[in-house]
């Protein structure tokens, strides 16, 4: 009797100690949360008629989160709500757009307050992005002579190289072939036939549709010299068009005759493009812009036969747009637990998407890695910590590759255990004189609110690039300690920049005489008494701004194989009528105007943009030559087709 009195005055006292002293603690604040925030700080552009996947990521508050749209999104691209996820494919007649993603998390049920984000798509050009199917162009190998050297590369087309090549089946002994340059090389030890079959897939993982079944036949040289060779014929009918500043690559390939085969350029090749004659391939960094007409010849070993052929290759200017760098702005991920779902989205930014994500360490069984979406997902029924190593490659030509190590650790499971009666009071009286002194010293602390006072660090790595004329803020962030924290410089920070103090942020508007490196010591204080304090060091990189290229837009609506021009460049008619009869004479309207313009100087740095409204071949084929003919005139012309508009 006399114990279970105890035990309720125990209780009582509790449960007295926690209405006089933690209600008398209200004025303490709350445990410090992060604060909501959205950190995707730009979106990669979308490309005509190519798949879109872009993954929103954000930190602080409480999960779930809830995502929302406001605004419209270029057509064919939809917006996940669950996940904060952009996808889709963009639709030919999409256009660019401007619009706001509200951001909820889970604290508030009623009248929650979200934290908004302005963002912009832009849609650019297919025609700066390889698209065609992928396809081999060898359909027949040449003969090989018993032991004599055999040397034969394969020619593909399509698809973003560089490729990679797979075979099915067996070649001769001595017979090796390379996957990655498609070289079919060797001296065959043996005579007989041999059928593989080869496959190849492009830089972003793309693969054939269709494998190539090729024969290859090898015999004695007696009967081989004996023979009449088929005639040699080049295969390759076209070439993929270039981009001016880009990577290019592009095969030659041949059949007939007795192979290895010499090849030659019978014209001069472009600017920065380069033949090699040995095993046919074109490649460089095309210079300048325009359509170039190329012939190539190829010879047999026995200089016996000879073909040529004639190709034309497109040089695109580049595009006008800004394509960020590629960088994987995932810095942590969370703790998985053995047995239980673990699913992550990793995030980037810049580059050209796609993305293709790939694992370079072993990944813990039951944990996968998803390639195009860069979802981390799975089951593990195993612990320990694990160093993973992510790598990430875009779709630009060549691919931009990045990588992060990310620490995924994988815990065990908490125990669940049953109390007694006697255990749980216990429990429950300890938790009430917990919770009372906390309240007593909540009140004696004033507004100090009581965290992990573990070890004080200022988390923030590095401070994001300023730029010339725009306004700049960087908001510090730390953890550990007892907050409220105070915020300060150890060296003078540069003209026009101040440290706000309370928040932790950097601002300040640099002009160009700020551009250039600038040494930052920020030393963080916490509320403790005395008060502790650590230091870190930061670089702020000003940039120049970015150079803006005037443009001056003038549109054309097509009529069969006349074009009005609706707006001309100053000093000419408004509307101004040109034939396909007469776009290329010297005495031309359109020539006489813009000879008119270069005379009075009135070219400067600026670039035109032909707008060609029609669905008329010939009224294209006039748009192109005005834009060619403005060209020779060294005027700055891009020619951009659209659909004709519908009332």
């Amino acid at each position: 009797m006399r114990g279970s009195a105890l035990i309720k005055i125990a209780m009582v006292m509790a449960v007295t100690f926690c209405i006089l002293f933690s209600c008398g603690g209200e004025e303490g604040e709350k445990p410090q949360i992060q604060p909501l925030e959205i950190i995707t700080n730009r979106l990669p552009e979308a490309v005509y008629g190519r798949e879109y996947y872009f993954t929103l990521s954000a930190t602080g508050g409480f999960q779930p989160y809830r995502w929302e749209l406001v605004g419209k999104l270029p057509e064919g691209i939809t917006f996940d709500s669950r996940n904060g996820v952009l996808s889709g494919t963009v639709k030919e007649n999409a256009r660019g757009s401007v619009f706001e993603i509200k951001l909820y998390d889970s604290q508030r049920k009623e009248n929650p307050i979200p934290v908004i984000k302005r963002y912009t798509i832009k849609v650019i050009s297919r025609s700066f992005v390889a698209s065609e199917e992928l396809e081999i162009l060898t359909k027949n190998l040449p003969q090989a002579e018993h032991k004599a050297p055999y040397e034969v590369y394969l020619a593909a087309t399509g698809g973003i190289p560089p490729y990679q090549w797979k075979m099915e089946g067996e070649l001769p002994e001595s017979i090796k072939f390379n996957g990655s340059k498609g070289l079919i090389k060797g001296v065959p030890q043996e005579v007989g036939i041999w059928q593989p079959a080869f496959s190849l897939s492009d830089v972003m993982g793309k693969e054939i549709a269709q494998k190539a079944e090729l024969e290859l036949i090898v015999k004695e040289k007696a009967l081989v010299r004996g023979e009449s060779f088929p005639p040699l014929k080049i295969l390759t009918d076209k070439i993929l068009p270039g981009i001016v500043g880009n990577r290019y690559a592009a095969y030659l390939s041949a059949t007939g005759g007795a192979p290895p085969y010499h090849w030659k350029a019978e014209s001069r090749l472009p600017e920065g493009i380069n033949l090699n004659e040995k095993t046919g391939e074109i490649s460089g960094i095309p210079a300048k812009s325009g359509k170039y007409e190329l012939k190539f010849s190829a010879r047999d070993e026995r200089a016996t036969t000879a073909s040529t052929t004639s190709l034309t290759l497109q040089v695109l200017p580049p595009p006008i747009n800004r394509v960020y760098p590629l960088k994987i702005i995932t810095q942590s991920i969370p703790k998985a637990v053995k047995g239980k779902h673990y699913s992550i989205a990793l995030s980037a930014q810049g580059g050209m998407l796609p993305y293709r994500w790939t694992c370079l360490t072993p990944l813990p069984s039951g944990i996968t890695l998803d390639k195009r979406t860069g979802i981390l997902s799975g089951t593990s029924q195993i612990t320990g910590p694990y160093i993973l190593k992510i790598e990430l490659a875009d779709s630009s030509t060549p691919p931009s590759a990045v990588w992060r190590k990310l620490n995924l650790v994988i815990e065990e499971p908490e125990e669940k255990g049953g109390f007694s009666l006697t255990t749980l009071i216990v429990i429950l009286i300890g938790i009430g004189f917990i919770v009372a002194l906390l309240g007593w010293i909540s009140t004696l602390k004033g507004k100090k609110e009581i965290i992990d006072a573990s070890k004080l660090e200022i988390l923030t790595q590095e401070l994001p690039p300023a730029q010339t004329g725009e306004q700049y803020c960087a908001v510090f962030t730390a953890k550990g300690g007892i907050t409220p924290y105070l915020w300060d410089n150890e060296n003078p920070l540069p003209p026009g920049f101040t440290i706000e103090k309370k928040r932790g942020a950097l601002i300040g508007e640099p002009t160009e005489e700020h551009i250039g490196q600038h040494p930052i010591d920020i030393i963080l204080y916490d509320s403790d008494s005395p008060s502790n304090k650590v230091y870190r060091h930061f670089i702020l990189d000003v940039k120049p701004p970015e150079t803006k290229i005037e443009k001056k837009v003038f549109t054309i609506v097509a009529r069969e194989d006349k074009i009005f021009f609706e707006e001309f460049p100053p000093g000419s008619d408004n509307k101004l009528l040109v034939s396909s009869n007469d776009i290329g004479k010297k005495t031309s309207p359109f020539l006489t105007a813009l000879r008119r313009i270069k005379a009075e100087n009135k070219i400067g740095n600026t670039t035109w943009v032909i707008y060609c409204h029609t669905e008329y071949q010939s009224g294209v084929d006039v748009a192109f030559k005005a834009g060619e003919m403005a060209k020779e005139l060294g005027i700055n012309f891009y020619t951009v087709l659209k659909r004709p508009e519908t009332s």
